[in-house]
């Protein structure tokens, strides 16, 4: 019962990587577009954009926080594997343990205090300087991707004791 739920939860995890690679890959080409007809207005029609910079940033903060849940879900994330990879047999288990709870330890931290931080004031009434948008709406991807990289530290936990349904450290997403 246990390893049906887990590999459900690796289902919907690996689904939603695969969605969030999706909508980065968007965003990143949107970002390119946007910063190059950026430098054809400013540099050779002598017509800056004024809010491009500033929307440029926040999808660079949407890429950097989404990216690390990805590069994280399909092992490409620079972890502590290499300082793990030096034992062996149960000491290499107790290390794995050990860096997980550590990880998750952190992420849901940063979590926990990046929503109340997203609910304070401060956060709910600030606007950006150029496009006078609410930073709640670029501010919310820290607290989401904190959830969702807690979320993925406790599958990789649980992976420790039941291995994914392909046998797979990592999701495989190709």
């Amino acid at each position: 019962m246990a390893k049906k739920v887990i590999y459900m939860l690796d289902r919907f995890n690996d689904r939603l990587i695969w969605a969030v690679k999706y909508f980065l890959c968007a965003v990143l080409t949107l970002q390119v577009c946007l910063i190059f007809v950026s430098v054809v207005m400013r540099y050779f029609l002598n017509r800056p954009l004024s809010w491009s910079d500033e929307m440029a940033t926040f999808m660079l903060v949407y890429v950097t926080f989404l990216g690390t849940y990805v590069a994280s879900n399909t092992g490409h994330l620079a972890k502590v594997e290499l300082f793990i990879s030096l034992f062996k047999g149960p000491l290499h288990t107790a290390a794995k343990i050990l860096s997980r709870i550590f990880s998750a330890g952190l992420v849901g931290w940063i979590g926990f205090y990046g929503t109340k931080m997203y609910f304070s004031n401060i956060i709910q009434n600030q606007v950006s300087s150029a496009m006078q948008i609410p930073m709640r709406f670029v501010w919310w991807i820290l607290p989401v991707t904190m959830w969702l990289l807690l979320f993925s530290e406790v599958l990789g936990f649980l992976h420790i004791f039941i291995p994914r349904s392909d046998g797979n450290e990592y999701a495989r997403l190709d």
